[in-house]
């Protein structure tokens, strides 16, 4: 298989590019999509006892500007569990935030997930747009959880993986999942379990590995 830094398929009849690092971005609203970065969640599991590297969180974020960067996106929607919950949103965490959504020109956009349910409110400093529950954008639904929409669906929440070789040696990666009524994302943050696709006859998927894409596989 071909790796590629980012891969072109067509959604609902639009064209989209599924990218290494792990975002879909839309070239006609110039828009770029990204699920489940969990922020916080490092400091969260902390307070558990759970012993977990620095530098997680601002490693995602610079791979999140760099993909505003390269695809001069003028949108950036999230669609959910942008934090992870209460107890990780602490002061480190919302200054650094904060200080990362200054460098950007471009709108940052929320549709919440079942994690940021977790609290009250977005911090006013992130200077954030928060959406309902679904953002219409046609011919696309944008969600965070999977449902019966009207548009073809772009979500996140399940973390798709796929395992690209055969037997218990076979590496299980990240990947986009693509259905005939939806799109799921994988999670942007390397800090959440993968959970194998539960595929319809026709499905797709596209591995993520390591800042590249391959080619669609059936599955």
């Amino acid at each position: 298989m071909a790796r590629l830094r980012s891969v072109v398929v067509a959604l609902a009849g639009e064209r989209v590019e599924l990218r290494g690092d792990a975002s879909l971005y839309w070239p006609r609203e110039r828009m770029l999509v990204v699920a489940d970065l969990h922020l916080g969640k490092t400091e969260s599991l902390r307070r558990d006892g759970a012993a977990l590297p620095d530098g997680v969180m601002d490693h995602d974020l610079a791979r999140l500007a760099a993909a505003v960067r390269e695809t001069g996106a003028q949108r950036v929607v999230v669609i959910g569990d942008l934090i992870h919950d209460a107890a990780g949103l602490t002061s480190l965490v919302r200054t650094r935030f904060a200080s990362w959504r200054r460098q950007l020109t471009c709108s940052v956009e929320l549709v919440p997930g079942n994690h940021d349910q977790r609290v009250a409110s977005m911090p006013e400093e992130w200077g954030l747009v928060v959406h309902g529950e679904c953002l219409e954008m046609p011919p696309f639904t944008l969600r965070h959880e999977p449902a019966a929409v009207g548009g073809h669906l772009l979500c996140g929440h399940l973390h798709p993986a796929i395992r690209l070789s055969g037997g218990l040696d076979g590496a299980r990666v990240p990947c986009f999942h693509l259905g005939a009524a939806a799109t799921v994302l994988p999670a942007f943050t390397p800090l959440t379990g993968g959970a194998p696709v539960q595929a319809a006859p026709g499905d797709r998927v596209v591995p993520v590995v390591d800042g590249w894409v391959f080619e669609p596989l059936p599955v």
